[in-house]
């Protein structure tokens, strides 16, 4: 079994994934166009309501509008594939016993851990492209003139950002024999991953430690520097998760 003939598996096996996942982004991010008439018209009526301002400045223009309800799809739904994606990488192979037959083929273990994480990752970025680029022929049919190229390299923080879910979910499918507490465990750990956004509220500045503040692009989309720093943190935290899972799915005795 060569690497092609494996990575080809990996993807083929999370074929429903993808379909599913992209169903989903495609759904949520091509009806924002066609709702924002509707959206303006409840901006109008509530524009003077005490405490609305926080809520509607990031709806003021279609622009920030897509480009906010974009981030939320990226924060949420993101999220979510990520760990459906990552969890399901190694447990499900351990739990049917088949991770031992794959392993007695003649390829290497760390090639069997790259496939399996690079299938998962590629699916991962292909929703994300996809369901973005289709935001602009959708504006287009909705009658809204929409060029932003912004959109474009917020994507590139928000899949930096996503491969570390991905791969916190990908360490613990190695850890446990179970999908269920593989997306369990990483679950908790995006949630925890969540807490420097929460306190926001009542820290100002915290957001900055989130990697969800950089998932969703908004200092590329405010028209500041771009940030490099942070991409990069966000880089080399995710290569570091993926080589801890691969270390660790060296030694596990299956």
């Amino acid at each position: 079994m060569n690497n092609l003939v494996l990575l080809k598996k990996e993807m083929r096996e999370n074929r429903w994934k993808f379909l599913i996942g992209l169903a989903i982004f495609l759904v949520s991010n091509i009806t924002l166009p066609f709702l924002y008439d509707t959206i303006e018209k409840i901006i109008n009526r509530n524009a003077m309501t005490p405490g609305m301002e926080r809520f509607l400045g990031s709806l003021n223009t279609f622009d920030a509008y897509i480009w906010s309800q974009w981030a939320k799809t990226m924060n949420q739904y993101g999220a979510i594939l990520a760990i459906v994606l990552g969890m399901g990488a190694v447990s499900p192979e351990v739990s049917s016993r088949t991770i031992e037959f794959l392993l007695t083929k003649p390829v290497r273990r760390s090639q069997v851990f790259a496939k399996k994480y690079l299938a998962g990752w590629i699916i991962l970025a292909l929703v994300v492209i996809f369901s973005t680029l289709a935001i602009y022929p959708a504006a287009t049919f909705a009658g809204h003139d929409y060029t932003s190229v912004k959109l474009l390299l917020c994507m590139v923080p928000a899949l930096s950002a996503l491969s570390i879910i991905y791969g916190i979910a990908v360490f613990a499918s190695v850890c446990f024999d179970s999908s269920l507490k593989a997306g369990g465990a990483a679950g908790v750990v995006a949630l925890l991953l969540a807490i420097p956004s929460l306190v926001e509220y009542w820290v100002e500045g915290t957001k900055v430690l989130s990697i969800y503040y950089h998932m969703g692009g908004e200092p590329i989309f405010q028209g500041e520097p771009f940030p490099w720093l942070p991409l990069g943190i966000m880089i080399a935290a995710a290569v570091g998760i993926y080589f801890a899972g691969r270390q660790l799915f060296l030694k596990r005795d299956f």
